[in-house]
């Protein structure tokens, strides 16, 4: 007569290189038991887990398929249909309870956290879909078939193992300033948001290469105008880097390719002037763009992007850019530095003057009244006894080391340098724009600086 054996639940879960191991033992029933391995900790929601807690919960997929192994096409009879398994007292329970038959082959899948919205089809989760708030994200965890989940049959002490592994991509964001404001004004973030992304897709439960990204068809829900947001901030920055997606609110987001500027971080800041500020600049609610450059988000990995602020930034005169982020395992962060860009307010921004007798044409648009001083440095090398500057302004040359004159107004000026590292100082501070000759972003040794 044919045996059926009552299936009872024991887990452990499987993620990482961590490991426990719990067991129930009711040998009237011989039971089925399940293992999963898992870190550390007792994570919550938006917090990459690394543990089952009291309250936690995982859905199962299982089938009976005859004598036959576990391929794509075997014939087989859905035995548990996305069954919520949940952590109670200590133990994993279930309802109603499931059996098993011996001599037959079963094949387990499993996901966690449950959830009953979910449709399942041939191995697929569909309907999987991300927050908007950071706060509700999940870490997705899901086990293939796989030595310990297939093609089992009873026996004692059999035990079927789950072998979690990390579903999304986990997004980081930290920020810093390029040098210390505080004696002029204080820089405080007040939210995070980042666009121009998916935000539901299906994930295969049933594959086989696990080096494979197990999503497809990931899309945007239509009429979302899907963005993920943190709550409300008050993260001052310095020179300090800090985390502003803080360990409970990590976004959590599908595996996808982004093109190139599709995606966007929009970082909300509020700007004081301190004693020595201009009030005039006082923003609340200003928001910085940072476009994402084209990369491939993959599953199990983590992206931490560093992006290292100015007041330029801030105030909108120049844009941040994103290089692109070097990536690694989830179990270790991966980093990416954003460039440096210019201030203004400022102490200092520079242009390398790589090239002898070279022309550069700035046009400034300063206050009226302001008075501007030119200088050349003083250089370690043979090139300081031929440096020189010669300041073309409003038709007016201003030749030689130290000389100076009145700029009101707006006007053109045209520098020829030869020699290298050669300064402009003593700027007053104002909203200026400097545009080289021949391009369309600054970066190097020829400075400005606000005469403070």
């Amino acid at each position: 007569m044919k045996k059926q054996l009552l299936i009872t639940l024991s887990l452990i879960a499987l993620l990482s290189s961590c490991s426990t191991e719990e067991e129930v033992d009711r040998p009237s029933f011989k039971a089925l038991s399940f293992e999963t391995f898992v870190g550390k900790g007792t994570p919550t929601r938006a917090v990459a887990k690394t543990d089952f807690a009291e309250g936690d919960d995982f859905g199962v997929i299982a089938y009976r398929h005859g004598t036959d192994p576990w391929t794509d096409g075997v014939a087989k009879e859905l035995f548990m249909d996305n069954v919520e398994v949940t952590r109670q007292g200590g133990e994993w329970v279930y309802s109603p309870a499931r059996y098993w038959e011996e001599g037959i082959n079963h094949t387990f899948l499993a996901y966690s956290p449950y959830n009953a919205g979910y449709l399942f089809s041939e191995g697929v989760l569909t309907g999987v879909a991300t927050a908007t708030e950071a706060s509700g994200q999940i870490d997705l965890l899901y086990s293939i078939p796989d030595t310990g989940s297939k093609n089992l049959v009873w026996e004692e002490k059999r035990k079927v193992m789950f072998n979690f592994r990390h579903a999304l991509s986990q997004i980081r964001i930290s920020a810093s300033t390029d040098r210390d404001y505080s004696g002029y004004y204080t820089v405080t973030v007040r939210g995070v948001k980042l666009t121009g992304i998916h935000n539901t897709g299906s994930l295969n439960l049933n594959t086989s290469d696990t080096g494979a990204s197990p999503w497809s068809a990931q899309t945007t829900i239509p009429g979302s105008g899907y963005a993920v947001v943190t709550g409300e901030l008050n993260i001052p920055l310095s020179t300090t880097e800090i985390l502003l997606n803080s360990d409970s609110e990590l976004f959590m987001q599908l595996p996808q390719e982004i093109p190139d500027g599709a995606a966007t971080f929009e970082i909300t800041c509020d700007i004081v002037a301190t004693e020595a500020g201009d009030a005039a600049n006082n923003i609340t609610g200003k928001v910085v763009s940072v476009k994402i450059p084209m990369i491939n988000w993959e599953h199990n990995y983590i992206y931490h992007y560093r992006v290292q602020m100015n007041l330029q930034q801030i105030l909108g005169l120049k844009p941040v850019e994103l290089e692109e982020p070097t990536v690694e395992l989830w179990e270790t962060e991966t980093e990416t530095q954003l460039p440096k860009t210019a201030i203004s307010p400022a102490k200092a921004y520079a242009k390398n003057a790589s090239e002898a007798n070279g022309s550069y044409l700035f046009t400034i648009s300063a206050p009226p009244g302001k008075k501007w001083t030119v200088r050349t440095p003083t250089l370690a090398t043979v090139y300081a006894l031929n440096a020189y500057m010669t300041l073309v302004y409003d038709g007016n040359t201003y030749p030689g080391v130290n000389s100076s004159f009145s700029g009101i107004g707006s006007g053109e000026v045209t520098v020829i340098v030869s020699g290298f590292n050669v300064a402009i100082t003593n700027v007053m501070i104002g909203l200026f724009t400097l545009i080289p000759e021949g391009e369309t972003s600054l970066g190097g040794g020829i400075r400005l600086l606000p005469d403070n």
